[in-house]
């Protein structure tokens, strides 16, 4: 893709400045990452941004975030959004899961937004609390069941073509040998 195309992904999101490196156009790339907030990471393992969610990952995590990186094999860029059935739900179930109990009762959320994603994520868990038997009926009609395997990180690539600052960014990250366990791979297997 052309570089000086108005649609180019970054340049939707650069100001005048045209700073690759800000934290909301590449979080991978930005400096430090060691006061950012409890972190849950999910891609696709045929996401787009695969390689850069893993790269904010490990690098997020050597600066002391809490983090959580899963990659779900067969999902695809916002897999949560347009694979609602199977992968998509198993997406958000782990969302529900790895948000509960993390942020109730610990300060009052002010941001913009987030008193709605915590309500949506207070209803989902409170759903996913309901009778034994609407979850068993559930789990009857899923054509699926998903293994989470805790594996090492694959390496991450870059394109020829790719960002000075990225390219500098990954070459850095390769002198580190991520965590033994950051990463989670979740598998759809058929029932």
């Amino acid at each position: 893709m052309d570089r000086s195309d108005p649609m180019f992904p970054p340049t939707l999101f650069l100001s005048n400045s045209k700073d690759i490196s800000h934290p909301y156009v590449s979080p991978a790339i930005s400096g430090d990452l060691s006061n950012l907030p409890p972190l849950l990471i999910q891609a696709g393992g045929g996401e787009t941004l695969r390689d850069e969610s893993a790269l904010f990952a490990q690098r997020a995590d050597r600066a002391g975030t809490d983090i959580t990186h899963e990659v779900f094999e067969g999902g695809v860029h916002v897999f949560v959004a347009v694979m609602a059935e199977g992968i998509g739900k198993k997406g958000i179930e782990n969302v529900v899961k790895w948000e509960s109990g993390r942020f109730m009762g610990k300060g009052q959320v002010t941001s913009d937004g987030w008193s709605d994603v915590i309500e949506t994520l207070k209803n989902e868990r409170e759903r996913k609390q309901g009778t034994k038997k609407a979850a068993v009926e559930s789990q009857a009609r899923e054509l699926f069941t998903f293994v989470e395997t805790v594996e090492d990180a694959d390496s991450i690539r870059l394109r020829k073509d790719g960002h000075p600052l990225a390219a500098k960014a990954v070459e850095e990250n390769a002198k580190h040998q991520p965590r033994k366990g950051l990463t989670k791979v979740i598998r759809a297997k058929r029932v």
